[in-house]
């Protein structure tokens, strides 16, 4: 099914027979290879060029941090940062948690994730290298592209190129290039086209490839496939452009066949071209069978008509005789049906010398009438298609065992992927992230996933504004058969419907590989099949524009056209579209650069998105009071959306939390509603303990149900499998209550470790990381472990250097240890940080009391008691200090 020479370029020759032998000579003294080399040249240029466009139009993006799933998917995955084996990679999900849990988005990219775990031991942990990496898969794939391009039939080196400078430039993929967890649908493409690749050299090599090179051929094809599909699920439906590329090419023959067989059959009858020129085989096969079908029905009548007494032609009228004359056609002799039958089959093979091979030498020798028993009056009697379809079985029997190992390989490869979640249930997606799935079945549901189609059949082609979101209260549900919304769905059916009829009409099979591609690519995102997170997403295009970049490439002239006008006007339309959507590109990737440019760009574009309303005024919770008052605007906008929004009114509670009424009130909110989150849950249970520890011995008892009520939430985060560290903060100041100083310490760490990766995610509400050291230090002191609680308390100094509780703190350890100078420079630091404090002032007493300095501690604890008087603690440690200065005969 490969490119040739155009007919139109076959009839120019024959006109100019001098310029076609001088043509001639100058390619024999031309050798094959420098020949084949200068065919090569213009793919790679072209190939070249594509990868240069699509790295350089993304050199903007290296600056770019770490924003929005990157920081869950990238920055919070232990996988990533080889804090797991590599074995992990087969058990875990996308975003790092087993792949098993009820909870898990069941998305399994193992290739995808070892790709950024060697990117981050190799570039570090930083986002630039990330951007780099994409920058650079991206580039490839626009190559790939080009190359794809090429080996289409009628392919040329303008093609190509403007195949590969779509794909590289084209606005749809910024989403997926410039966020580092597009990644997936990058890396799937880098497999997927060569996967193509590779499938179309198996099933249409070069004459002299061997039956062993054509296996070879097709298991990389199918090792690709999965190498595709373990990036991301897209990948899968490379086996579709597989199937969909034999079909094509099944078609083409059929019609090359019936074409050749309708020009011998009539006289002067027209013969419609292909959409695509042909190669010489695939012509002088179709040319060849036709002829052989004619001249073998001949014969076999002739021999039929010869062994029952008929001279075959009519002796004395001279005319032709009537069909009913014919009747060794309809009821052949056994003998004879094996002559004739058999003869035409193996002239169908390509094996056997026909007995004519054009209409005009079956002519009748006198230059008269058609002879009743010539091939070409046979002809008539034989319907068209059946050359047709025996070159077409012939080409099928050969697609059937491909076919076969596509399936069993396709078949394999999902009974393994889903073993995998071992019994689990696929995710629920909740009403965020897709409404659709929550939606009963019927036509308001069918209405509005359709209309989804057209969004993004406008964003494949139209550079408008872009969002990181397109789902809730963006995209209202249709209701109605009325809704306007409906005729742009209307029009969009109607326009591929009448693109497969055009196709099919002009014979242009690479148009209907092209579009089968594209829908067999879609099909995943398009909410038809199965649900999927996202109601639309610009990344989830990167992939099926492939075959639309090839599509929309066959309208530039193919090899051996002439340059007319009309193909200058189309180049010129060619470089203003790849102007523009290069300058487009380059802007859009400036959404990217952090998360305050990411949401500001998606409420220009989508201002009723729920998302980047909350996350917009989440992004704001801890700047000035000015940004704090804006945040809670957006938030507000949020819920005016959706009352019932718990993340909302969690972020709310956090924009009020110095307004104590407001803040509980929509803090329980975010607690009692349907989708209520961990964090609230963890953030409430939290919240709750640090208030009790503030109340006074006498009002504890009064407000135990304070304590039980916390525990009891914070079991229910637990329970929900809420990785933050306020929940291991909140249940280590359980336990350390409860004197249990061993689990306390655990939490304590626990809440260490994840606040570390908190403060890289950006976000809102997280232990500080050295509070939760300060406490696993006191656990440790507690528990007699001097030297670890030293290290521990010595971190938490490092991480919060303004704490003057931890200055302090730690000099009372240090002098535990009878470090008693460092433990009063850390006194001094801690009284500067925070002048005329009680117990600040004790503890450096206390400290001083064991060093035996005596005067200072005097000292002390008489500032604290002029501050102080009734703190039961402060009058001790001054009563008890004075009896022993009073017992060692000190004067105080």
């Amino acid at each position: 099914c490969g490119g040739g020479r155009p007919a139109g370029v076959a009839r120019r020759r024959r006109r100019h027979s001098s310029r076609r032998e001088g043509s001639t000579r100058a390619a024999e003294a031309v050798p094959p290879s420098a020949m084949s080399g200068a065919r090569k040249a213009p793919w790679l240029r072209a190939a070249a060029l594509s990868f240069v466009a699509g790295f350089v139009v993304y050199v903007n993006t290296f600056e770019a941090g770490f924003v929005w799933d990157d920081r869950a998917a990238v920055v919070g995955n232990a996988d990533v940062h080889g804090k797991t084996p590599w074995s992990a990679l087969l058990e875990h999900d996308f975003w790092g948690a087993n792949i098993t849990l009820d909870d898990s988005h069941k998305s399994f990219r193992p290739v995808t994730v070892a790709s950024f775990r060697l990117n981050a031991a190799w570039t570090g942990p930083g986002a630039r290298g990330f951007h780099v990496v994409n920058a650079l898969m991206h580039a490839f794939v626009s190559a790939a592209v080009a190359v794809l391009a090429s080996r289409l039939p009628g392919a040329s080196a303008v093609r190509a190129l403007v195949a590969g400078m779509l794909f590289a430039v084209h606005p749809v993929h910024v989403e997926a290039v410039a966020s580092i967890v597009g990644r997936a649908d990058v890396l799937s493409a880098v497999f997927f086209v060569p996967a193509l690749l590779a499938y179309m050299r198996a099933a249409h090599g070069p004459a002299r490839q061997t039956p062993a090179a054509t296996a070879a051929w097709l298991a990389l094809s199918v090792l690709l496939v999965f190498t595709a599909a373990l990036s991301k699920e897209v990948g899968f439906t490379a086996f579709g452009g597989c199937v969909a590329w034999d079909v094509a090419c099944l078609l083409r023959k059929w019609w090359r066949v019936v074409d050749e067989q309708d020009g011998v059959g009539s006289e002067g009858g027209s013969r419609r071209r292909l959409r695509d020129a042909g190669d010489d085989d695939a012509s002088s096969e179709a040319s060849s069978v036709a002829s052989s079908v004619a001249s073998s029905v001949a014969s076999s009548v002739s021999s039929a008509s010869t062994s029952s007494g008929g001279s075959g032609v009519s002796g004395s009228s001279g005319g032709a005789e009537s069909d009913s004359d014919i009747s060794p056609l309809k009821t052949p002799q056994p003998h004879r049906r094996s002559n004739g039958t058999n003869g035409l089959r193996r002239r169908i093979r390509g094996t056997g010398t026909p007995l004519a091979s054009t209409a005009e030498e079956a002519r009748a020798p006198d230059g008269g009438a058609f002879s009743p028993m010539s091939p070409a009056a046979a002809t008539d009697k034989v319907r068209p298609g059946v050359a047709a379809g025996a070159v077409v079985w012939r080409s099928a029997r050969r697609a059937l065992f491909r076919w076969v190992v596509l399936v069993v390989s396709a078949a394999g490869f999902m009974w393994v992927r889903l073993s995998l979640h071992e019994g689990a249930p696929l995710y629920k997606w909740t009403l965020l992230e897709n409404q659709f799935s929550l939606m009963p079945a019927g036509l308001s549901r069918t209405l509005s996933i359709a209309y989804t189609h057209v969004l993004y059949a406008w964003l494949a082609v139209v550079p408008g504004d872009f969002s990181f979101d397109h789902g809730f209260a963006s995209l209202t549900p249709i209701t109605e058969v009325v809704d306007l919304r409906n005729v742009g769905t209307l029009c969009l059916w109607v326009l591929a419907a009448a693109s497969v009829a055009l196709a099919w009409r002009r014979r242009w099979h690479v148009g209907l590989w092209a579009m089968a591609t594209f829908a067999g690519a879609f099909l995943p995102a398009s909410n038809v099949v199965v649900f999927v997170g996202t109601e639309v997403a610009e990344r989830l295009l990167y992939t099926p524009s492939i075959a639309l970049c090839v599509a929309a490439a066959q309208a530039m002239p193919g090899r051996g056209h002439r340059h007319t006008l009309v193909t200058k006007l189309k180049a010129a339309a060619f470089l203003v579209v790849v102007c523009v959507y290069a300058t487009r590109t380059w802007d859009a990737n400036k959404a990217w650069l952090n998360e305050d440019h990411l949401f500001d760009a998606g409420l220009a574009s989508t201002p009723r998105s729920l998302k980047a309303l909350n996350n917009k005024g989440q992004s704001l919770l801890n700047g000035s009071p000015e940004e704090l008052r804006e945040g809670e605007m957006y938030i507000r906008q949020a819920i005016e959306l959706h009352p019932d929004y718990g993340q909302a009114h969690f972020n709310l509670a956090l924009a009020l939390r110095g307004q104590s009424l407001p803040f509980m009130d929509h803090l329980e909110r975010s607690t009692a509603l349907p989708d209520a989150s961990c964090k609230s849950l963890a953030y409430l249970g939290h919240f709750t303990i640090e208030k009790y520890h503030r109340l006074s011995p006498e009002e504890r008892e009064e407000k135990r149900w304070w304590w039980t009520d916390a525990k009891l939430t914070l079991e229910e985060s637990t329970r929900m499998g809420c990785w933050m560290s306020l929940l291991f903060f909140a249940r280590g100041m359980v336990a350390m209550t409860n004197e249990d100083f061993e689990p306390a310490f655990k939490e304590f760490m626990k809440a260490v470790e994840v606040a570390y990766k908190e403060v890289d995610i950006g976000a809102v509400v997280s232990a500080s990381p050295g509070s939760s050291l300060n406490m696993a230090a006191l656990s440790a002191q507690a528990m007699g472990r001097l030297e670890e609680a030293a290290d521990l308390f010595g971190r938490a100094v490092a991480a919060t250097p303004s704490s003057a509780d931890m200055h302090s703190n730690f000099g009372v350890l240090l002098a535990q240890l009878e470090r008693f100078d460092e433990a009063a420079t850390l006194h001094n630091r801690a009284m500067q940080l925070r002048a005329d404090d009680p117990v600040l002032l004790t503890n450096a007493g206390w400290s001083a009391e064991l060093g035996r300095d005596y005067d200072r501690a005097l000292q002390m604890y008489e500032a604290a008691y002029a501050l102080a008087p009734d703190h039961p603690q402060v009058i001790s440690n001054l009563v008890n200090l004075k009896a022993l200065l009073a017992s060692i005969g000190v004067a105080t």
